[in-house]
């Protein structure tokens, strides 16, 4: 599970054969002991079903090689793979990819998904933008989501709390923030509050923003698809914007541990402090 979550001590009785059940799904990995496999249970149920990883882009440049950013490599897996399975840890089950040149590589590494455990589609976004695929989609959508971009390590986000906050706050949409030393380049985010009241995707230096930048990871209501009333829509440029007028945007800060792995500079620093 998630490290830093907040935990309670409690006691509770079950049945035995439910317990032999729970006992099963214990690997002294991922699931590590009864609460572990406990909360996996609950949480498969409660939390997410499905999410939406933004792939596409700029490929990030290592050494003499360009790769696709989702395609790192962390250990023996890459930063894609761990992610999923984070996703999978927290109940989701379908999981669509939307990419572009990509599309291929990406495939040769987790292909349809059933060695990791979750449904796989692929959405190839041309030219349509980060939102595009909502025209396409939103029909398989009933309930909320988590929509990320895929350059993210999204185990040092607590997705549950973000969760929790973002069904307390009642709004279409829940976007992860980060404080950063320089937000030139990345999406600046002004708050009131809870809510975002601004949003400005990659200002120039000449732009006078707070150090407040999109995190990367958001929780949508299937509402926000009313927005997508067209293919060649961002959820930079259109949809964040549009919610902050609004009112229906909030904004989940992070903490330090945030980790952005954009570029080639970004990827070896994670490294080095590992």
């Amino acid at each position: 599970m998630l490290k830093n979550m907040r935990r309670e001590r409690i006691t509770i009785t079950i049945r035995s054969d439910v317990m032999n059940k729970i006992d099963t799904i214990i690997d002294g990995e991922k699931v590590r002991n009864r609460s572990n496999a406990i909360e996996t249970i609950v949480l498969k149920h409660h939390i997410l079903n499905k999410a939406v990883i933004l792939a596409g882009g700029q490929g990030v440049k290592l050494g003499s090689k360009t790769i696709a950013k989702v395609l790192v490599p962390l250990g023996k897996t890459t930063l894609l793979e761990k992610n999923l399975e984070t996703l999978k840890r927290f109940g989701v089950s379908e999981v669509i990819i939307s990419a572009r040149e990509w599309v291929s590589e990406i495939k040769k590494v987790v292909g349809n998904g059933e060695k990791l455990g979750v449904a796989i589609s692929f959405y190839e976004e041309g030219k349509s933008g980060t939102a595009g695929m909502f025209v396409h989609v939103k029909k398989q959508f009933k309930e909320t989501f988590l929509m990320m971009n895929g350059d993210i390590l999204l185990d040092k986000i607590d997705i549950e709390d973000m969760y929790n906050y973002h069904k307390k706050q009642g709004g279409l949409a829940t976007l992860s923030v980060a404080v950063v030393n320089n937000p030139v380049g990345l999406g600046a985010v002004t708050m009131k509050g809870p809510k975002i009241t601004g949003f400005s995707e990659k200002p120039s230096t000449k732009d006078r923003v707070l150090p407040l930048v999109s995190g990367g990871v958001y929780f949508l209501e299937p509402g926000v698809f009313a927005l997508a009333k067209k293919a060649n829509i961002s959820m930079e440029r259109d949809i964040f914007p549009t919610l902050s007028q609004q009112g229906e945007l909030y904004g989940y800060q992070l903490d330090q541990d945030w980790v952005h792995l954009h570029d080639e500079k970004a990827y070896q620093k994670y490294l080095s402090n590992k």
